[in-house]
């Protein structure tokens, strides 16, 4: 659980670049931190391929242009 950890953009792409090697990770809580579109869609390319089942970032708006 890393909700309202006060995560920013440059921990949430250091979060993405180690999910690209985990397998075992089901749920993903990142609720309450300062996470933007780009680092949601890093999050998002790396976890494409992952065996998570639950991400939670309720409290954010990601707008894709």
């Amino acid at each position: 659980m890393l909700s309202d950890c006060g995560l920013d953009d440059v921990a949430g792409t250091a979060l993405a670049h180690a999910l690209k090697h985990n397998s075992a990770l089901r749920t993903l809580d990142l609720e309450g931190n300062a996470l933007t579109g780009e680092t949601a869609a890093a999050l998002g390319e790396a976890l494409l391929a992952q065996t998570l089942r639950q991400m939670n970032a309720s409290d954010r708006y990601v707008a894709m242009h």
